[in-house]
């Protein structure tokens, strides 16, 4: 490294040249200063200043090949100072000074998709179901069955599959239980379940890429008739439990669907949004009862275990990726339709 020190000695009056006196001093790798070398050089004259235009020309530097001090002597370029400008063009010299052309400024558009991340207006509010909408949970639920009915019942797959939705209990009234026995019954289930939940339980197609879009709209929720507690750990295995702000169980609620008081109790924690923004995606007329109930907007989807609810639903979808793109669009067109009016 080096330590530049100038100073400046002006002969005579201004017309004379001036002597330049320049020191580098070496620094070497033990930071201590070695020997002083002095170089000697001299400025171009100053011409007399006369009326008329200067042309300044920028001389070509030549390429630097090396940082040593022992360069030749020679002519450094010389800097036309801020002082000797101002000066000339106090005494009316003419300098062809062409300003840098301005950067172009592009102003940016605004499309509906990112006015809905705008913030100017409330998100939507969507409640996802879990069995039949988030998962293919029926390997896990049927095997259970079975083996809390033992010689009792041997259901169907497809029996099983059209009880799912209800709360447990009620799944096994519903073939020939009775109340106290079908309590036993949901007991023997939860035992089995609890040890194969996680290894027969899959993601539904597309659903991670739902909850991303989803993510970017809405505020999102898990209301299902399964017990919180392995809904989270399901939710947390695949990943997903990041996703939502709340998760309403059959143990957090008297009255599960298709009462509207699960729904009702996970809007409590969920910022307020108008009714027309909050919507139920489930795959089961249980979802679809109490979205109707809740006063909500009811979305059946035909990947699950519900069949031909079409009627049923304020809007159908093939599964849930379909379902929030359809709901999604109808946010962007409000969201267009909310900036117009201000």
């Amino acid at each position: 490294m080096f330590k530049w020190k100038r100073s400046h000695k002006t002969q005579g009056g201004d017309e004379k040249a001036a002597t330049l006196e320049s020191t580098f001093e070496k620094v070497d790798s033990s930071g201590e200063y070695g020997a002083s070398e002095h170089i000697e050089l001299k400025e171009e004259p100053v011409y007399p200043r006369t009326q008329g235009t200067i042309e300044l020309k920028e001389e070509k530097k030549a390429p630097l090949e090396s940082t040593s001090t022992n360069r030749p002597q020679g002519v450094f370029e010389q800097e036309v100072s801020r002082e000797i400008i101002e000066q000339k063009v106090a005494e009316k010299e003419v300098f062809e000074l062409k300003p840098e052309p301005s950067p172009q400024v592009i102003m940016p558009t605004t499309s509906p998709a990112a006015k809905l991340d705008s913030g100017d207006h409330e998100k939507y509010v969507l409640l996802f179901d879990l069995d039949g909408t988030l998962f293919d949970s029926i390997d896990g639920i049927y095997h259970s069955f079975t083996h809390a009915c033992g010689a009792a019942f041997s259901p169907t797959i497809d029996e099983v599959r059209s009880l799912i939705g209800l709360p447990l209990v009620e799944m096994f009234i519903k073939v020939g239980f009775e109340p106290k026995e079908a309590q036993d019954r949901a007991i023997a289930y939860k035992n089995h379940y609890r040890k194969i939940y996680l290894q027969e339980t899959k993601l539904l197609p597309n659903v991670i890429e739902s909850l991303i879009m989803a993510k970017s709209f809405a505020h999102l929720g898990v209301v299902t008739t399964k017990t919180a507690l392995y809904s989270k750990h399901i939710l947390q295995h695949f990943d997903i439990l990041r996703f939502f702000q709340v998760v309403i169980g059959s143990e957090d609620v008297q009255h599960p669907k298709p009462s509207a008081e699960p729904i009702l109790k996970a809007l409590c924690s969920l910022p307020i949004a108008p009714k027309e923004q909050v919507f139920m995606i489930g795959d089961t007329i249980y979802d679809l009862e109490a979205a109707k109930n809740a006063q909500i907007n009811g979305v059946w989807v035909r990947s699950g275990y519900g069949m031909g609810l079409e009627s049923r639903a304020m809007m159908s979808c093939d599964g849930v990726y379909e379902a929030v793109c359809a709901i999604r669009t109808q946010a962007m067109q409000y969201a267009d339709n909310w900036h117009t009016l201000e």
